[in-house]
């Protein structure tokens, strides 16, 4: 059983925690209307946790280039009908609740009239006028409340647009610069290769331990350079690996280490290791005389 602990993030009203907005954004909006384009991306928000938006109910959809553009609705009606009504919060009734399977167990579902009192709505809401058959952004008449996030998107009270369109603007730079350069700037990169290197001599050396033959990753896509000098630094391991084998007198297994650097000498013979590889050619090979070493001197005092 595991248990994950995650920070959210939110405003305390009584016993509800909820965020004023949540939201999620997309680089490319696939179902662009005019003037959108599809590269602007789209941003879906909503009032209260975000848990709303991933279960695909009713939220709210702009484009950061267009902020004061209205939804895709015909009338003020269908806009209304269509808008988020409810949202999510965390209830903080009960310090002692029972963890349980189910992840909704403090999650509950308030209708905008909570949210209202709780004057989160403020920044986020308008009214619907059924009279005048039209929207007003302003809790200050009566009529049924919709989040519209006006004040935000129209009104700037929070510079949410700019915030978006800039991360949007640095995405599409990292963009850029992974189709020039991408993996193979990266693999380049001397922490990058000295990074892999020891991934190949720990993952090797685990195989040793566990009986396992010294051999190629199945599942993982790592460069010529990179195995053959891990599997080259791996035979330091094992030496560190024998004189602790010695020292306990388990004169056998420093033995077995033996033959299997040796055998590992014997691969990399086959290999042309230049420039680079044959400094680490050279340190496993000065490996396999330390460890002959230690059996020679193992076998004259015992």
């Amino acid at each position: 059983m595991a248990v994950i602990i995650q920070q959210c993030t939110g405003i305390r009203h009584g016993n509800r925690f909820y965020p004023t907005l949540s939201g999620v954004a997309q680089s490319y909006n696939y179902y662009p209307i005019e003037p959108m384009q599809a590269e602007e991306g789209i941003v879906h928000l909503a009032l209260g946790l975000g848990k709303i938006i991933m279960d695909g109910e009713r939220i709210f959809r702009f484009s950061p280039k267009h902020p004061a553009m209205n939804p895709p609705y015909s009338t003020a009606l269908e806009y209304f009908e269509n808008s988020q009504t409810k949202f999510y919060a965390l209830q903080l009734s009960s310090s002692n609740q029972e963890l349980m399977g189910d992840e909704n167990v403090n999650l509950y579902k308030y209708d905008l009239i909570q949210a209202e009192k709780d004057g989160s709505l403020y920044f986020v809401g308008s009214t619907f006028s059924p009279q005048d058959q039209i929207i007003r952004d302003t809790l200050s008449i009566d009529g049924p409340r919709l989040v519209t996030f006006a004040n935000i998107l129209k009104y700037n009270m929070y510079p949410l647009v700019d915030i978006l369109n800039e991360l949007s603007d640095k995405l599409k730079k990292l963009e850029y610069l992974d189709k020039k350069f991408g993996h193979n700037r990266l693999v380049m990169e001397g922490a990058y290769k000295a990074s892999v290197e020891e991934y190949v001599e720990a993952k090797m050396f685990n195989n040793f331990l566990a009986g396992k033959k010294v051999d190629k990753f199945p599942k993982a896509k790592i460069d010529y350079d990179s195995y053959l000098a891990g599997i080259s630094d791996l035979t330091g391991e094992m030496v560190r690996m024998a004189v602790n084998q010695a020292s306990r007198k388990n004169f056998k297994e420093v033995e077995k280490i033996k033959q299997a650097i040796g055998d590992i000498l014997a691969e990399l013979v086959a290999f042309d290791m230049t420039g680079y590889l044959r400094t680490k050619y050279d340190q496993a090979k000065t490996n396999l005389r330390k460890i002959e070493q230690i059996d020679y001197e193992i076998k004259i005092r015992h």
